[in-house]
């Protein structure tokens, strides 16, 4: 600030110098002396006594502002601010409307949530869609997962396993399924983590991200689980990480019929005595739902005039002949009419049935069992009715102590209640001759015995 003080000048003396009054009064004479000269020697004497009311007087009346700038530095300290507080209530009412919106503080706690968990195994799944993989998880929540050795549970607490595009974050576009404890698990390896699992059903072809997700309460936040990323990205450590999510690469099942699988026909066969049935050798594939099936195209070949047909191939059969036969069983039978009974018979021809034990087919063998009256079949056949029996292949002629016979079997149902006498016949030669059978051990080798053919009592039902 500039120095405003008055400065101090001492006032020159105004002291006024000494005159000589001249006397006015007339003389009686005039004076004709001429003045005395007058003083004109300056008056150089100062009057170093301070005159006060001089100095006031300059004081008051010096206006002439302070040009000489003023270098002395100001060592005055500012006054400090008042910071004592005002206590004193405003009693003056505040009239001006509050348009402010208030703000409403929200004092809800935060919603807990899974403290940690990571994605256990497989951390990559290489299949073929439809493929079925069980995928684990352990995670740990203070005060839960660490109560017992296995899996703690509460209410509240879900987890869930879920899957999406590769590379992406999980959310509510994923595809996400329920999981669950895993009740063989045990904590010897990590204690105080529990382990669930889900059943992983791997979708259409392609590439996919997967992991889990737990939540502590209902509509509260998810803790989402990847896998283990190294020091400090064990899990859900630091979030979730695609980079560190299960990978799915998931292909298509295999085409069932590419190549064709259809290589290995069937035996050409017989469908009768007379007609051949052969198959192409490459058949056609068909595919059904992933799994093929085979069409070789059978085709029926009619035999020649005087051949007969025999595994698959027309040509000359020698007839056989057989020279015993047995009505096996049953012997005897209650029914109700409606119902039907299996009968078998056994016979034995020289060099075909005592090939092996089991029952030998043979082109020109034809057994058959019947029913009638009780009349001898083999005199009079009129009146009785005929029906085709078949090789028994369940037949072991070692079983039944009779390795040299052969077996065969055929149902009769029976329509309305009668009583029946029943007998078995066989022929060598397709049915030019017949061998008529009874029951008993001796069977056809004492001829036929009305008393041992078989009896059939059907009854009528109520």
């Amino acid at each position: 600030f500039q120095d405003t003080t008055v400065e101090d000048t001492t006032v020159e003396d105004t002291t006024v110098e000494e005159t000589t009054v001249e006397d006015t009064t007339p003389d009686a004479e005039p004076d004709v002396a001429p003045d005395a000269p007058e003083d004109t020697t300056p008056d150089t004497a100062v009057d170093a006594t301070p005159d006060a009311a001089a100095d006031a007087d300059a004081a008051m009346e010096d206006t002439t502002p302070d040009t000489t700038p003023d270098t002395t530095p100001d060592t005055t300290p500012d006054t400090p601010p008042d910071t004592t507080p005002d206590t004193t209530p405003d009693t003056t009412p505040d009239t001006t409307p509050d348009t402010t919106p208030d703000v409403a503080i929200d004092t809800t706690p935060e919603p807990a949530q899974v403290d940690w968990c990571r994605l256990q195994f497989p951390l990559r799944i290489d299949g073929v869609e439809g493929d079925e993989v069980l995928v684990f998880v352990r995670l740990f929540e203070d005060g839960l997962t660490n109560l017992s050795p296995g899996n703690d549970v509460r209410d509240g607490l879900v987890g869930e396993f879920g899957f999406g595009p590769d590379g992406s974050e999980p959310d509510a576009a994923w595809a996400w399924q329920p999981a669950a404890p895993n009740d063989g698990y045990t904590e010897s390896s990590e204690p105080g983590n529990d382990e669930w699992f889900a059943t992983f059903t791997l979708p259409a072809p392609g590439t996919y991200d997967y992991a889990f997700r737990f939540q502590l309460e209902a509509d509260g936040p998810y803790t989402l689980c990847d896998g283990p990323g190294g020091p400090g990205s064990d899990g859900a450590e630091n979030g979730y990480q695609p980079a560190f999510s299960g990978d799915a690469v998931v292909t298509p099942p295999p085409l069932a019929c590419e190549p064709n699988p259809c290589t290995t026909p069937p035996a050409d066969a017989c469908s009768d005595d007379t007609t051949a049935v052969r198959y192409a050798a490459l058949g056609t594939c068909i595919d059904e739902d992933g799994t093929p099936r085979c069409d070789y195209a059978p085709e029926s070949v009619p035999c020649a005039a005087g051949e007969t047909c025999s595994d698959g191939v027309c040509g000359s059969v020698a007839p056989v002949t057989p020279t015993f036969c047995r009505l096996q069983f049953p012997l005897s039978s209650v029914i109700s009419a409606g119902d039907g009974l299996l009968f078998y018979t056994r016979f034995y021809a020289e060099g075909l049935t005592d090939v092996s034990p089991a029952t030998d087919p043979y082109p020109t063998v034809v057994s058959q069992v019947g029913v009638g009256p009780e009349v001898d079949p083999s005199v009079d056949a009129s009146g009785w009715t005929w029906f085709d029996q078949i090789p028994n292949e369940a037949y072991d002629g070692l079983t039944f102590g009779e390795p040299n016979n052969d077996e065969y079997v055929g149902e009769i149902v029976f329509d309305e209640a009668a009583v029946l006498r029943v007998s078995t016949r066989v022929s060598g030669d397709g049915g030019a001759t017949w061998l008529y059978c009874d029951g008993q051990d001796a069977g056809s080798s004492d001829g036929i015995q009305i008393e041992n053919l078989g009896v059939v009592t059907v009854e009528s039902v109520p």
